[in-house]
């Protein structure tokens, strides 16, 4: 909470520095989004590669994942944009192994891999009305991102399963394009697209199983569709 406050504090700070007259023109609104996203995450996938090469089933690569996400808009004027949004990214797989024990006997495990983010973003946007209702934008920003994920190992024979959490943080960098459709005065359909770098270079585990420290990489591809709702101004 208090990374968003800080955000929130820098955004304040910077509608305060608007020239009374343009603050006269500032429109604010609240956006709910749908999100596609896509992930490098080099090593992690390398590692599930690993657990499927010695039998693992299961397993899928961490490549893409849909979500969504909230956030505030604040229009300066009719030409400049600025936005704080949240966005939890959705990064898991699981699968099973089997392991020989020393009795001889074969024990099937499962393993719960789950490197889920929370990201705060916020953009300034440059944008051209091509119609009174239609404007296309560039925009860039940056933004925090921290690993709220775990790693569990469960099984038959295990009585209490060992678990991880997973912790590491970064900040990154977006590039996006971006189109506004206003429905009507105080409702306007969102889109974004573009590419977003995020890499956290050390998650460390901490916990019961013996797990090295990795990189998790949210670095991608993001679309986001939504919808915004301003609040009526009177003229």
């Amino acid at each position: 909470m208090r990374r968003v406050s800080g955000w929130g504090l820098i955004l304040g700070l910077a509608i305060m520095a608007i020239p009374r007259g343009s603050q006269a023109e500032a429109r604010f609104g609240l956006e709910g989004f749908g999100a596609f996203n896509t992930y490098r995450m080099k090593d992690v996938n390398h590692e599930i590669d690993g657990l499927r090469a010695f039998g693992g089933r299961g397993f899928d690569a961490i490549r893409n994942q849909v979500g969504g996400g909230a956030g505030v808009r604040c229009w300066l004027d009719r030409s400049w944009l600025l936005a704080l949004r949240w966005e939890p990214l959705y990064a898991k797989t699981q699968g099973q192994f089997d392991v020989l024990l020393p009795d001889s006997t074969v024990g099937s495990f499962d393993l719960d891999l789950n490197l889920d983010a929370g990201a705060v973003q916020l953009d300034g946007a440059r944008f051209l009305s091509l119609t009174r209702t239609l404007g296309l934008g560039i925009g860039a920003g940056v933004g925090y991102y921290k690993v709220i994920g775990h790693a569990t190992l469960s099984g038959a024979r295990v009585r209490r399963p060992p678990h991880n959490q997973l912790q590491g943080s970064h900040v990154g960098f977006q590039f996006t394009g971006l189109l506004e459709w206003s429905l009507n005065r105080n409702v306007a359909v969102s889109g974004t697209s573009g590419y977003r770098i995020a890499r956290i270079r050390k998650v460390e585990a901490i916990g019961d199983l013996n797990l090295a420290s990795r990189e998790a990489d949210y670095s991608g591809f993001l679309g986001r569709l939504g919808l915004t709702f301003y609040i009526p101004t009177g003229h």
